[in-house]
């Protein structure tokens, strides 16, 4: 059977959970404008993106970032291989 795990696999997934990452940081920017905080829009882009502003209304540490990408990867596993526990997660 063909090898799943290879450097490109973790590269693409890598590279789409960077492009979630920018596209929520964009919706979230501009929803944060609502709150009136003072900033400009691509100041809170940037806060949004890198996690740096020391607002819990901002921040959430890269953690949304890292389960996408865990969840890129092990699923093409599950979905090569072990159909029944992404049945599973979709359940739960």
């Amino acid at each position: 059977m063909k090898e799943i795990f290879n450097l490109s696999h973790f590269a693409l997934a890598f590279i789409f959970s960077l492009l979630i990452r920018l596209i929520l940081s964009a919706f979230k920017s501009a929803e944060l404008l609502r709150y009136k905080l003072g900033k400009g829009r691509f100041v809170l882009f940037k806060e949004s993106f890198w996690s740096s502003a020391n607002n819990e209304l901002v921040d959430d540490y890269w953690l949304p970032f890292w389960l996408g990408f865990l969840e890129l990867v092990i699923y093409t596993y599950f979905i090569a291989r072990k159909w029944e526990f992404i049945a599973f997660w979709i359940g739960v």
